[in-house]
């Protein structure tokens, strides 16, 4: 079968065009310039609405399950006031809080058969959560490995020096970092843009 008998049209929307070809799509996206564009066969991807909710679901309930087990912990009170406890939860607040802000947008662009509902203020918008989050949960997760690399490797020197508030420091030094990485490209370094697929 020629490209030609496969070839049922081309849709172009906004930096994003669509050949229809048989049964499979294949989505270009570029640039604008269209110096850089990337194609890809759309049907052999398995991108459809069903993976971002299964993943929101699973991120949202997990995380209000975790924090629950957190929260109703019968151990004695002092295990709540151990450094790790308090990383712990505020890695699933962070976690939970990056599902409900960056989720839901990509399931509004999957229902919008992937093009994005909102303009440039909302991109941008949904590049910074998606980079701060992307980026200070692996910072934290870091900070805990640390934490107990130190605790088990360095006990005393723990036991003496690492508290609950040098732990919410740490947070606060974490999402300083993340803060400033995502406000570059504000100031002229980088660019928040649409990647493919669009969402």
């Amino acid at each position: 079968m020629s490209i030609d008998e496969l070839y049922n049209g081309t849709e172009h929307v906004q930096n994003k065009s669509r050949v229809h070809l048989g049964e499979q799509d294949l989505i270009c996206m570029s640039n604008g310039s269209g110096s850089n564009s990337t194609c890809t066969i759309f049907a052999g991807l398995g991108i459809s609405l069903s993976m971002p909710i299964l993943m929101m679901t699973i991120g949202v309930v997990g995380n209000v399950l975790a924090l629950l087990v957190l929260c109703s912990s019968r151990r004695e009170a002092q295990a709540r006031r151990t450094v790790f406890f308090v990383m712990l939860a505020g890695l699933a607040w962070n976690d939970l809080a990056a599902q409900l802000t960056v989720s839901p947008m990509a399931i509004v662009t999957y229902v919008n058969n992937l093009q994005w509902v909102g303009e440039t203020p909302l991109c941008r918008y949904h590049g910074v959560m998606m980079v701060s989050f992307g980026l200070v949960i692996p910072l934290i997760v870091s900070c805990m490995s640390c934490e107990t690399f130190i605790a088990i490797r360095f006990s005393y020197f723990y036991a003496r020096h690492i508290t609950r508030r040098k732990a919410q420091l740490t947070f606060l030094a974490c999402w300083t970092v993340t803060a400033t990485f995502t406000a570059l490209p504000f100031v002229g370094f980088g660019s928040y843009e649409r990647q493919y697929p669009g969402t």
